[in-house]
């Protein structure tokens, strides 16, 4: 599937996220521990500049801290009545007491109702459910943010899908997510029309749709992927799985050599630290890729992104 040019600007993507969507959603942190407590968090003494080891770092609030999401449906309250669209815990679970989706996406869009607010977990059920329910409910929340380039990996992907998903932010809470996310990215990515859960109608309805709001789901997926958590909390021989399933991924999704994945790793594509509001430690995957045991055809893969001399 042919891709959006690379040069979209986050501001036009940003503006249309905002009229498209209705309800809002923003505020939370990270959970203290090895993968991102706060002595992750440095302040640079020569500049002022914050220093966040990662997206996750920066964005994913402490346990027990209020979601962004929350903050953000109070934020356009007044404007767009998110508060009315949030739903009732009892709509959440199903006959097993796990996770659902409350409603059907295609038709919320066609009701033309706010959206996501309706996405948001009540807390009482977000703290007690588990990575894999929290997962996909984050996943088919991805495919309505469109990506677009890889320059929109910070401020239009991450930080806007935090303030968008409360699921999201909770499972990036976890010291397991990045196993689940793996798993979810390997059986969806590999095969072009394997349905993820809860796009189900859409696969059924509108076969482009479809493929494009997955292309998007898996995008977002290889941001979380790059993470220096995800790095920390998997073996080596998951690790090792991952890259050579993202080389895979990249032939079979046709995606005109942009990857998600390779853009976080470097480190390159972050708008803050373009902007010089931030600067991002070494990513550990550069080393550990460069490290890996790769075919001739998947090591040139690898150096098309990270060079020979990174």
């Amino acid at each position: 599937m042919k891709r959006m040019s690379l040069f979209v600007i986050i501001a036009f993507v940003l503006s249309i996220s905002i009229l498209t969507s209705g309800c809002g959603a923003k505020k939370s942190s990270y959970a203290m521990g090895e993968s991102g407590s706060a002595e992750s968090t440095e302040q640079s003494e020569s500049s002022g500049t914050v220093i966040y080891k990662s997206l996750i770092d920066k964005y994913v609030g402490e346990p027990g801290s209020r979601y962004k999401a929350y903050d953000e449906i109070l934020k356009w309250d007044d404007n767009d009545d998110t508060i009315a669209c949030m739903l009732p815990a009892s709509e959440w679970l199903d006959s097993d007491g796990k996770l659902k989706l409350p409603f059907d996406w295609e038709t919320l869009l066609n009701d033309g109702t706010a959206s996501y607010a309706s996405f948001y977990v009540p807390d009482e059920l977000a703290v007690k459910a588990s990575v894999e329910e929290l997962a996909d409910i984050s996943l088919r929340c991805a495919a309505t943010c469109g990506l677009f380039a890889v320059g929109d990996i910070e401020l239009a992907g991450f930080e806007m899908m935090v303030k968008r998903c409360n699921a999201l932010e909770e499972s990036l809470r976890r010291e397991d997510f990045a196993d689940v996310y793996l798993d979810r990215y390997i059986e969806y990515a590999l095969d072009l029309y394997a349905v993820p859960k809860y796009y189900e109608s859409l696969a059924e309805n509108d076969k482009d749709g479809f493929l494009i709001d997955k292309s998007w789901m898996l995008d977002f997926v290889e941001i979380i992927l790059g993470q220096p958590e995800t790095y920390e909390q998997l073996t080596e021989e998951r690790r090792v799985e991952l890259v050579k399933s993202v080389i895979v991924a990249e032939k079979v999704r046709d995606n005109d050599g942009i990857s998600f994945f390779f853009g976080c790793i470097t480190n390159e594509n972050y708008v803050s630290d373009k902007m010089g509001e931030c600067t991002w430690e070494a990513n550990p995957w550069l080393d550990a890729v460069r490290k890996m045991k790769l075919t001739e055809e998947e090591r040139s893969v690898v150096e098309r992104y990270i060079g020979t001399d990174r």
